[in-house]
């Protein structure tokens, strides 16, 4: 029986400055892979104007990652 480790996924999005791609079509690619989607007010440089923000769903998904981990491996040992 194969076991399979669910890794979170996030996506930053924001409906403000230009687009290269459609924000409706990168949501829609975010949905399709499973992405919690964290919507912030800002520009294209979010990394950069709001670090904090950015930095704190990717902390999220990050302990997330880590607790399925330790639980998988809990799990198979």
């Amino acid at each position: 029986m194969a076991t399979v480790l669910a890794m979170a996924s996030y996506f930053p999005d924001s409906e403000l400055g230009p687009h290269l791609i459609h924000p409706t079509v990168q949501r829609f690619g975010a949905q399709r892979a499973g992405s919690t989607i964290v919507e912030i007010n800002g520009s294209h440089l979010l990394a950069l104007s709001q670090a904090d923000t950015v930095a704190e769903p990717i902390l999220d998904a990050v302990a997330e990652s880590a607790w399925k981990t330790f639980l998988f491996y809990t799990a198979i040992n």
